[in-house]
């Protein structure tokens, strides 16, 4: 029998996704010198929910003014998706670094690359990304 703290866990990781939660294409890649970009045959493609963050960022630049021209800041953005954990069937099939996650009922299905993964401590992962190649 799950923990109280548990099945309360599950009903707002649920609640989440009801309401902000959209259809990701999750296309697991082999990650290395020489397979990389070669899609992972040990785990399988998944249409998971998941919710895209994409959170403004100003970043100052290294050189502080050295040269003419200089700007203080560069806009930028952090790419974040949160994907419940009970999507997939064992943690071997989490996403990992190169794997890839397109938003598929987006305008142009936009994709996105993972670079780091790890759980939340509320029973989802989040997915740091970049914009895919």
């Amino acid at each position: 029998m799950p923990s109280r703290f548990a099945e309360f866990e599950r009903l707002i990781t649920g609640a989440v996704d009801e309401y902000m939660a959209e259809p990701i294409l999750f296309e697991p890649y082999l990650a290395g010198a020489f397979v990389s970009g070669s899609a992972d045959p040990s785990r399988q493609t998944l249409t998971v929910l998941g919710i895209i963050d994409l959170q403004p960022k100003a970043i100052e630049t290294k050189h502080k003014g050295m040269y003419e021209g200089y700007m203080p800041d560069m806009r930028t953005q952090v790419i974040e998706i949160s994907i419940d954990v009970a999507q997939f069937t064992s943690r071997a099939g989490w996403p990992r670094k190169d794997d890839k996650l397109t938003a598929i009922t987006q305008d142009g299905s936009p994709a996105y690359q993972v670079s780091a993964t790890y759980p939340d401590g509320m029973g989802r992962l989040v997915c740091v990304c970049v914009p895919a190649k």
